[in-house]
Protein backbone atom coordinates (compact mmCIF):
# COMPACT_ATOMS: atom_id res chain seq x y z
CA UNK A 1 0.00 0.00 0.00
CA UNK A 2 2.98 2.30 0.43
CA UNK A 3 3.67 1.68 -3.06
CA UNK A 4 0.27 2.69 -4.10
CA UNK A 5 0.19 5.57 -2.50
CA UNK A 6 4.06 6.86 -3.60
CA UNK A 7 2.80 5.46 -7.20
CA UNK A 8 -0.15 7.69 -6.70
CA UNK A 9 0.82 10.83 -5.20
CA UNK A 10 4.17 11.20 -7.16
CA UNK A 11 2.57 10.21 -10.42
CA UNK A 12 6.21 8.06 -11.23
CA UNK A 13 5.76 4.84 -13.27
CA UNK A 14 4.55 1.97 -11.00
CA UNK A 15 7.73 -0.33 -12.37
CA UNK A 16 9.82 2.33 -11.98
CA UNK A 17 8.77 3.50 -8.43
CA UNK A 18 8.83 -0.10 -7.09
CA UNK A 19 11.54 -1.40 -8.88
CA UNK A 20 13.25 1.69 -6.14
CA UNK A 21 11.88 0.92 -3.23
CA UNK A 22 12.35 -2.72 -3.22
CA UNK A 23 16.02 -1.80 -2.79
CA UNK A 24 14.82 0.30 0.52
CA UNK A 25 13.05 -2.81 1.56
CA UNK A 26 15.80 -5.09 0.74
CA UNK A 27 18.18 -3.05 3.03
CA UNK A 28 15.74 -2.91 5.63
CA UNK A 29 15.80 -7.00 5.07
CA UNK A 30 19.23 -7.07 5.67
CA UNK A 31 19.49 -4.60 8.04
CA UNK A 32 17.35 -6.41 10.50
CA UNK A 33 18.37 -10.05 9.82
CA UNK A 34 22.03 -9.04 9.04
CA UNK A 35 21.59 -11.40 6.48
CA UNK A 36 21.65 -14.34 9.00
CA UNK A 37 19.41 -17.35 8.18
CA UNK A 38 16.46 -18.16 10.07
CA UNK A 39 16.02 -21.55 11.08
CA UNK A 40 13.82 -22.23 13.99
CA UNK A 41 10.62 -22.68 11.81
CA UNK A 42 7.65 -24.77 13.53
CA UNK A 43 7.23 -28.42 12.16
CA UNK A 44 3.58 -27.97 10.95
CA UNK A 45 4.82 -24.93 8.65
CA UNK A 46 8.13 -27.30 7.12
CA UNK A 47 5.68 -30.26 6.87
CA UNK A 48 3.25 -28.39 4.83
CA UNK A 49 6.05 -26.97 2.55
CA UNK A 50 7.11 -30.78 1.90
CA UNK A 51 3.59 -32.68 1.77
CA UNK A 52 2.68 -34.30 -1.28
CA UNK A 53 -0.31 -36.04 -2.85
CA UNK A 54 0.75 -39.26 -5.08
CA UNK A 55 3.58 -36.62 -7.32
CA UNK A 56 1.88 -33.36 -6.63
CA UNK A 57 2.92 -30.81 -3.69
CA UNK A 58 -0.21 -29.87 -1.47
CA UNK A 59 1.52 -26.11 -1.82
CA UNK A 60 -0.12 -26.53 -5.49
CA UNK A 61 -3.67 -26.35 -4.00
CA UNK A 62 -2.67 -22.93 -2.55
CA UNK A 63 -1.28 -21.23 -6.31
CA UNK A 64 -4.49 -22.69 -7.66
CA UNK A 65 -6.91 -21.32 -5.53
CA UNK A 66 -5.04 -17.97 -5.52
CA UNK A 67 -5.17 -17.61 -9.61
CA UNK A 68 -8.79 -18.88 -9.61
CA UNK A 69 -9.51 -15.36 -6.89
CA UNK A 70 -7.41 -13.48 -8.40
CA UNK A 71 -8.94 -14.37 -12.00
CA UNK A 72 -12.42 -13.84 -10.63
CA UNK A 73 -11.82 -10.52 -8.69
CA UNK A 74 -10.60 -9.01 -11.77
CA UNK A 75 -13.06 -10.29 -14.51
CA UNK A 76 -16.22 -10.07 -12.10
CA UNK A 77 -15.95 -7.69 -9.46
CA UNK A 78 -16.40 -4.28 -10.02
CA UNK A 79 -13.14 -3.18 -8.24
CA UNK A 80 -11.37 -5.45 -10.10
CA UNK A 81 -12.76 -4.17 -13.55
CA UNK A 82 -12.33 -0.34 -12.00
CA UNK A 83 -8.19 -1.50 -11.39
CA UNK A 84 -8.23 -2.65 -15.16
CA UNK A 85 -9.66 0.13 -16.62
CA UNK A 86 -7.48 2.73 -14.60
CA UNK A 87 -4.77 0.40 -15.92
CA UNK A 88 -5.72 0.99 -19.82
CA UNK A 89 -6.11 4.70 -19.48
CA UNK A 90 -6.14 6.85 -15.75
CA UNK A 91 -6.99 9.80 -18.01
CA UNK A 92 -10.16 8.41 -19.15
CA UNK A 93 -10.72 6.18 -16.14
CA UNK A 94 -10.80 9.83 -14.01
CA UNK A 95 -13.04 11.50 -16.41
CA UNK A 96 -15.23 8.56 -15.73
CA UNK A 97 -15.40 9.14 -12.27
CA UNK A 98 -13.25 5.77 -11.35
CA UNK A 99 -12.10 5.79 -8.21
CA UNK A 100 -8.23 5.91 -9.17
CA UNK A 101 -6.09 5.98 -6.11
CA UNK A 102 -8.36 3.10 -4.55
CA UNK A 103 -7.35 1.02 -7.71
CA UNK A 104 -3.99 1.97 -7.72
CA UNK A 105 -3.84 0.83 -3.84
CA UNK A 106 -5.76 -2.34 -4.38
CA UNK A 107 -3.31 -3.40 -7.23
CA UNK A 108 -0.03 -2.76 -5.55
CA UNK A 109 -1.65 -4.16 -2.22
CA UNK A 110 -2.81 -7.51 -3.95
CA UNK A 111 0.88 -7.60 -5.46
CA UNK A 112 2.66 -7.11 -2.10
CA UNK A 113 -0.14 -9.99 -0.37
CA UNK A 114 0.79 -12.28 -3.43
CA UNK A 115 4.65 -11.38 -2.55
CA UNK A 116 4.33 -12.06 1.11
CA UNK A 117 2.31 -15.04 0.20
CA UNK A 118 5.26 -16.63 -2.31
CA UNK A 119 7.65 -16.05 0.48
CA UNK A 120 5.94 -17.83 2.90
CA UNK A 121 5.33 -20.65 1.07
CA UNK A 122 9.15 -20.75 -0.16
CA UNK A 123 10.09 -20.94 3.69
CA UNK A 124 7.80 -23.55 4.69
CA UNK A 125 9.52 -25.62 1.19
CA UNK A 126 12.93 -24.96 2.52
CA UNK A 127 12.29 -25.38 6.09
CA UNK A 128 14.56 -22.44 6.79
CA UNK A 129 13.77 -18.45 6.13
CA UNK A 130 16.77 -17.10 4.07
CA UNK A 131 16.89 -13.02 3.97
CA UNK A 132 18.99 -13.20 0.94
CA UNK A 133 16.75 -15.44 -1.57
CA UNK A 134 14.77 -13.73 -4.20
CA UNK A 135 16.91 -11.22 -5.48
CA UNK A 136 17.58 -12.82 -8.86
CA UNK A 137 13.53 -13.43 -9.63
CA UNK A 138 12.79 -9.81 -10.85
CA UNK A 139 13.83 -10.85 -14.49
CA UNK A 140 11.48 -13.72 -14.17
CA UNK A 141 8.66 -12.06 -12.21
CA UNK A 142 8.73 -9.56 -14.56
CA UNK A 143 9.20 -12.10 -17.25
CA UNK A 144 5.66 -13.90 -16.75
CA UNK A 145 3.25 -11.49 -17.13
CA UNK A 146 5.11 -9.83 -20.52
CA UNK A 147 5.16 -13.81 -22.40
CA UNK A 148 1.59 -14.82 -20.66
CA UNK A 149 0.16 -11.69 -22.61
CA UNK A 150 0.43 -8.88 -20.40
CA UNK A 151 0.67 -5.22 -21.86
CA UNK A 152 3.22 -3.06 -20.48
CA UNK A 153 0.99 0.32 -21.04
CA UNK A 154 -1.36 -2.13 -18.44
CA UNK A 155 -4.97 -2.78 -18.76
CA UNK A 156 -4.27 -6.33 -19.44
CA UNK A 157 -4.22 -8.94 -17.18
CA UNK A 158 -4.08 -12.70 -18.45
CA UNK A 159 -4.09 -14.41 -14.89
CA UNK A 160 -4.26 -18.04 -17.19
CA UNK A 161 -1.22 -16.89 -19.51
CA UNK A 162 0.67 -15.98 -17.13
CA UNK A 163 0.67 -19.07 -14.94
CA UNK A 164 1.16 -21.20 -17.97
CA UNK A 165 4.59 -18.78 -18.86
CA UNK A 166 5.71 -18.98 -15.29
CA UNK A 167 5.33 -23.13 -16.07
CA UNK A 168 7.36 -22.37 -19.44
CA UNK A 169 9.89 -20.62 -17.54
CA UNK A 170 10.32 -23.14 -14.95
CA UNK A 171 10.64 -25.50 -17.31
CA UNK A 172 13.13 -24.24 -19.33
CA UNK A 173 15.23 -23.54 -16.25
CA UNK A 174 14.89 -27.00 -15.13
CA UNK A 175 15.61 -28.53 -18.22
CA UNK A 176 18.59 -26.62 -18.51
CA UNK A 177 19.67 -27.59 -15.95
CA UNK A 178 18.97 -31.62 -15.93
CA UNK A 179 21.07 -31.52 -19.51
CA UNK A 180 23.86 -29.99 -18.00
CA UNK A 181 23.65 -26.36 -20.00
CA UNK A 182 25.45 -23.70 -19.51
CA UNK A 183 23.47 -21.50 -16.41
CA UNK A 184 23.58 -18.61 -18.48
CA UNK A 185 21.63 -19.53 -21.34
CA UNK A 186 18.49 -19.70 -19.14
CA UNK A 187 18.71 -16.01 -18.72
CA UNK A 188 19.73 -15.88 -22.67
CA UNK A 189 16.47 -17.81 -23.37
CA UNK A 190 14.12 -15.78 -21.10
CA UNK A 191 15.35 -12.68 -22.27
CA UNK A 192 14.76 -13.78 -25.71
CA UNK A 193 11.10 -14.81 -24.95
CA UNK A 194 10.33 -11.71 -23.48
CA UNK A 195 11.36 -9.90 -26.32
CA UNK A 196 9.45 -11.64 -28.55
CA UNK A 197 6.24 -11.42 -26.48
CA UNK A 198 6.87 -7.32 -26.26
CA UNK A 199 7.63 -7.46 -29.98
CA UNK A 200 4.34 -9.95 -30.51
CA UNK A 201 2.35 -7.38 -28.28
CA UNK A 202 3.48 -4.02 -29.99
CA UNK A 203 2.21 -5.80 -33.78
CA UNK A 204 -0.95 -6.36 -32.07
CA UNK A 205 -1.14 -3.13 -30.75
CA UNK A 206 -0.09 -1.75 -33.94
CA UNK A 207 -3.12 -3.88 -36.40
CA UNK A 208 -6.06 -2.69 -33.24
CA UNK A 209 -4.72 0.92 -33.79
CA UNK A 210 -4.73 0.61 -37.81
CA UNK A 211 -8.11 -1.11 -37.61
CA UNK A 212 -9.32 1.98 -35.26
CA UNK A 213 -7.99 4.76 -37.68
CA UNK A 214 -10.60 2.97 -40.41
CA UNK A 215 -12.90 5.70 -41.17
CA UNK A 216 -16.82 5.33 -40.60
CA UNK A 217 -17.55 5.61 -44.38
CA UNK A 218 -15.31 2.69 -45.04
CA UNK A 219 -16.92 0.55 -42.57
CA UNK A 220 -20.13 1.33 -44.10
CA UNK A 221 -18.79 0.19 -47.68
CA UNK A 222 -17.31 -2.96 -46.32
CA UNK A 223 -20.79 -3.57 -44.89
CA UNK A 224 -22.17 -3.22 -47.59
CA UNK A 225 -19.83 -5.21 -49.63
CA UNK A 226 -20.40 -8.19 -47.11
Amino acid sequence: MVNGLLVYWTKINSFVLTLGTSYVFAGLNLGITHATPFYHIPGEISAFGQARVGPFPVMAAVTVVLTLLLAGFLYQVVLGRQLLAVGSNPLAARLSGLPIRRATLTAHAISGFLAAVAGTMLMAQLGQGQPTIGATWVLPSFAGPIIGGAALSGGSAPVLGTVLAMVLISLIDDGLVLVSADPFWVQFLIGALILGAVVLGRTRLSEIRALLRISPSATRRAGSIR
